[in-house]
This record gives C-alpha cells, sequence and structure tokens, in this order.
C-alpha cells in the first residue's frame, strides 16, 4: 500500500506486491505442524501458510462485511472482514 507518492507502508516494506505483515495467534499444536511441513517440503512458513489459506478461502464468495452467500453467521468456517482499527487491536 502506497501512503503517498514514493512513501510505502512500512508492513509491506520489502515484500513483493499484493503481500503484507500481520500478526496472529494461533494454536501451539498448528505452528508445531506448520514449522515441521515447512522443513519436510523444503519451503518457507509463509508458503505452508499461503497454501492452507488459499485452499481453505477457495470458491469462498466475501465481500468487505463477511460471506455472501453460502455458510451463514454461526455455521462452521465463518469467515468475515474487520479492517483494523484501534479499537479492535487488542483482544
Amino acid at each position: 500500500m502506497i501512503l503517498k507518492k514514493g512513501i510505502i507502508n512500512s508492513s509491506e516494506k520489502g515484500l513483493k506486491d499484493g503481500w503484507t505483515r500481520d500478526t496472529f495467534i494461533l494454536r501451539k499444536d498448528y505452528l508445531e505442524k506448520i514449522r515441521a511441513l515447512a522443513y519436510w517440503k523444503r519451503k518457507r512458513v509463509k508458503e505452508i501458510v499461503d497454501e492452507a489459506l488459499g485452499s481453505y478461502l477457495e470458491g469462498k464468495k466475501l465481500n468487505r462485511y463477511g460471506m455472501k452467500g453460502g455458510e451463514s453467521k454461526g455455521e462452521k468456517g465463518h469467515c468475515s472482514y474487520r479492517p483494523a482499527s484501534p479499537s479492535n487491536e487488542k483482544g
């Protein structure tokens, strides 16, 4: 994301177009499995996560506010998009 002419958002500094950095909390056992897969497949953790999320999101119709058709709120796998804001950074 370019903020002003020539200024790049720090979360995207040094990354290819279309990539950004973010922080996620996940289960320790998932992280161990992701790291093991990355090691055995000779890939980076970010490549394993990208493949997993790509498979999960494939075919899902999303808009900015949540699911579009298909699964409804409360069903397993419900996914919604919440833009980062100071009110939802912690928690």
